[in-house]
Order: C-alpha cells, then sequence, then structure tokens
C-alpha cells in the first residue's frame, strides 16, 4: 500500500492540505486519494480550538466580546457546540475528498447513562460527548491492539464499547493487519480490512 504523509499543525496548514487535495482530484477528474487518514483526532481537537473560538465569538452577538483561547473554557460547557461545529467541519471536508475517510484516536472511557443507569463506555478521548457522537455516525470503529509480533484491529464490542462495524466483512472479526518477523520487516494484510 502507497502512503504519503503530511504533518498540519493548524487550522490553516490544514486549510492548505485539502485545497491542494482539491486541485489533485481536479485534475484526475475524481479522487486522487483513495483514503484519508487523520492521526490522530486527540491533536485535531487541539488544532481546531482557534476556528473553535472563532466560531463561538460568530454564533451570537453577546458572544462577540467573548476574549479567550479555549471554548472548552467556557462556563456550563457553552462552547463545545463551536468545537464540535469546528471539527465536524474539517472532518467533512476531507471526508469528502476521498472514497474512505479513517479517523484513528485513542480510547477514553466515559460515564453515560442508557436505560436510566450510568454505566462506563469507551469512546474516543474528545472533549464532552463528541467523541460518542462521533463514533455513532463511522461506518467501522475497531480496537487495535498489539499480541506478540501482531497487530489486531477488532471490530467486536459489548454494551461498554462503541467497537462496531456496518460492513459485514468486518462486523464482529478480529483481524491480525500487520506482523514482524526477527529481522524487522513488517508484512502487513490491510486487505483483509479493505475489499
Amino acid at each position: 500500500m502507497d502512503a504519503m504523509a503530511v504533518q498540519a499543525r493548524t487550522i490553516e496548514d490544514l486549510g492548505k492540505i485539502a485545497q491542494a487535495i482539491r486541485e489533485k482530484n481536479k485534475e484526475a477528474g475524481k479522487n486522487f486519494y483513495r483514503r484519508i487518514t487523520i492521526d490522530n483526532c486527540s491533536d485535531l481537537e487541539k488544532i481546531c480550538l482557534p476556528y473553535a473560538a472563532t466560531l463561538y465569538r460568530k454564533s451570537d452577538q453577546k458572544n462577540a466580546t467573548w476574549n479567550g483561547e479555549d471554548v472548552r473554557d467556557i462556563p456550563f460547557g457553552a462552547g463545545y457546540r463551536a468545537l464540535y461545529k469546528a471539527l465536524d467541519r474539517v472532518i467533512e471536508m476531507f471526508k469528502d475528498l476521498c472514497d474512505e475517510f479513517i479517523l484513528v484516536g485513542h480510547e477514553a472511557t466515559k460515564t453515560k447513562t442508557i436505560k436510566g443507569v450510568e454505566t462506563d463506555v469507551e469512546t474516543l478521548a474528545l472533549a464532552g460527548s463528541y467523541g460518542l457522537e462521533l463514533l455513532k455516525r463511522a461506518d467501522a470503529v475497531g480496537h487495535m491492539y498489539r499480541k506478540g509480533n501482531e497487530v489486531h484491529i477488532e471490530f467486536s464490542g459489548d454494551d461498554n464499547t462503541m467497537m462496531e462495524s456496518r460492513p459485514q466483512h468486518l462486523s464482529g472479526k478480529d483481524f491480525v493487519i500487520s506482523t514482524k518477523d526477527e529481522e524487522g520487516n513488517i508484512t502487513t494484510y490491510w486487505d483483509r480490512i479493505y475489499k
């Protein structure tokens, strides 16, 4: 599998990357890149904070004078909507530029009320409830882990996890996606995931 990595540290960097991909797509007459991966969503959240602050200031006239930098610090969670909107816009922007969008993230345990009972659930390590909302919209959610010289992705879960999959070839399964031999050579098996 061929791949290209580009590093983004600011929202402006993301905008330039998206524009370059748009131009490639236009030249090709189709999506030039089949897949785009953002690794990782916690860093994406930090990158989106200035954009979220701008959205918050523009959301209501009374917010226009807010001079903070981190909308997560606004009392009573009033800034989270702007952060969610900023993250959504960036994610949707990249989803529209490829056939398959992949978002990599770290796990976090959060408490959620399910049928009136507080339960700990595994979700993405993102502010507020955004991680859970994002997982609900995903076509497939897998848990990556190492076992000896293998790296696995598991697409099965229980009531406390959000590891699920709409594509039937992934649903409920655990795949070895790479192995490493004694010399350090890595062999990948992405064909097991991407059909």
